[in-house]
């Protein structure tokens, strides 16, 4: 499928992503173990990562593997992600995600070391376009300065870039099926 234009809407691009990730093969073995080696390497002792759904990589089989770590996952609710922990109960959330209870005890971000972002599309600033919620984007600031932050991409949906807008927040990281990819950003 040919890249949105240059002046293309972030909608434009959740559309195209949509369409393209819709008709790619599952990666979710590829990528898990890429990340299995990062965390392997980094031992952290809290990682959070998403629940998916639908045509999303699924990171389930990661817990299990490393079961010396503390494993969270978000519920969406107030316009925000709050954190709970991987086993506890779920229920279906409002987008049709598994998440946990509303009564759950919450964790707060701060205890997070390693965190993996889920997205439709990135670029190789480190930037991502996800449902438009704007959650990841609210919730990444609360993380500690050291957390660090892996972006779960497709080789074919990571890009040289996308629109932005003020209030976006760049993961440090891009993990494909294939790559880490450094996010190539000034700042770095």
């Amino acid at each position: 499928m040919e890249l949105p234009g240059p002046r293309a809407s972030k909608a434009e691009w959740r559309a195209w992503a949509r369409a393209a990730r819709a008709s790619l093969p599952n990666v979710s073995e590829a990528v898990c173990e890429i990340v299995a080696a990062l965390l392997a390497e980094l031992r952290p002792g809290t990682v959070l990562a998403y629940r998916a759904f639908g045509s999303e990589t699924t990171l389930d089989a990661l817990p299990p593997a490393f079961p010396a770590a503390r494993w969270l996952a978000p519920r969406v609710g107030d316009g925000r992600l709050s954190l709970h922990g991987w086993d506890a109960p779920t229920e279906r959330g409002p987008f049709g995600i598994r998440q946990a209870r509303a009564d759950a005890e919450a964790v707060a971000p701060e205890e997070a070391d390693v965190v993996l972002v889920p997205g439709l599309v990135y670029d190789e600033g480190g930037y991502r376009l996800g449902y438009g919620g704007g959650y990841y984007d609210r919730l990444l600031p609360l993380l500690r300065h050291d957390a660090v932050t892996f972006g779960v991409a497709r080789d074919e949906l990571l890009v040289p870039a996308l629109p932005r807008d003020g209030w976006d927040v760049p993961v440090r990281e891009v993990v494909t099926q294939s790559r880490l990819l450094p996010a190539a950003r000034p700042d770095r």
